[in-house]
């Protein structure tokens, strides 16, 4: 009996480090597996942000230069020269739609006075409007014209009336 006994606590002993190795294995693996997954994770998801960075970059100075074009035209600078002449404003008008039909993805492309007015727009309906009504919102735009380093000043989205969008039960 006293044999058994001994036989049977070796073998407890026995099953009792087999899983103290099992289960120091098993974190280790896990850790490595866990470490090594979120490591891949971390430079994935650097990878996309840098790739959308240089897309994003890429689309602004394409954007500026499309602006600085279309700020150079002779028709532009002429009806900001002559912003009551409207011989110039129809031909900056014409111009304006010209060039738009050009350029691949543009929403909409305007000139404007110091005031805002608009002069010429790719939507005919806007000419005239005044973007910038209230004294403080215009004169910060100006403000950040005049400081703006590169000479171009992308306003970026300016919010536009639209109609309403109508839904269809059929669809």
């Amino acid at each position: 009996m006293k044999k058994t006994k001994k036989v049977f606590t070796a073998v407890n002993i026995i099953l009792i480090i087999q899983l103290a190795v099992m289960l120091g294995l098993s974190i280790g693996i896990t850790a490595t597996v866990t470490s090594s997954t979120r490591n891949n994770s971390i430079e994935h998801m650097s990878t996309i942000a840098d790739e959308r960075s240089y897309i994003i970059e890429n689309y602004v100075k394409s954007a500026e230069k499309t602006l600085a074009a279309y700020s150079n035209a002779g028709e532009i600078t002429n009806v900001l020269m002559n912003q009551n002449d409207s011989a110039a404003k129809k031909e900056a008008q014409e111009y304006t739609e010209k060039f738009s039909n050009d350029v691949d993805n543009l929403e909409g492309i305007y000139v404007s006075n110091w005031n805002t007015e608009v002069l010429a727009h790719t939507n005919l309906k806007t000419v005239g409007m005044i973007t910038r009504k209230d004294e403080e919102p215009r004169k910060a735009l100006q403000d950040a014209m005049l400081n703006a380093g590169n000479n171009v000043y992308d306003t970026g989205i300016i919010i536009s009336e639209l109609p309403p969008i109508k839904h269809h039960k059929n669809i």
